[in-house]
């Protein structure tokens, strides 16, 4: 019985993921489209929900990237838990860990379509969702098959939480200051 319902959250899971893939690769697009068709006031705010607010503010297509980002954290657990309960030599894990980080970074490379301009000004290291989930996943799998009580791992979450925030409130970005939060200014950019 526990095997069955350990089935059904991994299908939870993968439905989430599912209903976000669908948005993130088209339906947003068509449902916006379709909205502007209508030229219609009335649906004006749900068309503002399907965009990106410019910096500051929040809609619902905003949650889309860190939905894929939870779900894929979710997933993570029962992943690696094959893994770990057969015995897989820890260093074949962490091998594969590394290429799907240097695929992820890649294909951010690529999605940002400034990899083989060969002009540095245009080329950021670091600057989209791909580049996210590539670090979220490589840090996320260390805790994970390192740190295996979840009152620790959950520690450890909440402690890069509170580094990150004292880096970005408190290290100076050149030419901009510290704890500037502007799209230009700000210290992960």
């Amino acid at each position: 019985m526990s095997q069955n319902i350990l089935q059904q959250r991994i299908v939870s899971i993968d439905i989430l993921r599912g209903f976000d893939m669908f948005f993130l690769v088209g339906a947003g697009d068509i449902l916006r489209h379709f909205i502007e068709g209508f030229n219609s006031d009335s649906l004006a705010p749900i068309h503002y929900q399907l965009t990106h607010t410019p910096w500051i503010g929040f809609t619902a297509w905003d949650i889309i990237m860190p939905l894929f980002l939870f779900t894929s954290g979710l997933s993570m657990p029962f992943s690696f838990s094959k893994f770990l309960n057969q015995d897989y030599p820890k260093k074949k894990i962490y091998t594969k860990i590394l290429k799907r980080f240097c695929w992820l970074f890649l294909l951010g490379w690529i999605v940002q379509g400034n990899l083989l301009d060969l002009r540095i000004d245009h080329f950021y290291v670091y600057c989209n969702t791909l580049h996210s989930i590539a670090f979220g996943y490589l840090i996320t799998s260390l805790i994970i098959l390192n740190i295996r009580k979840i009152s620790w791992q959950l520690i450890t979450g909440g402690a890069l939480v509170f580094i990150y925030w004292l880096l970005m409130t408190f290290v100076p970005v050149p030419d901009y200051g510290s704890g500037i939060f502007t799209p230009d200014g700000n210290l992960a950019i």
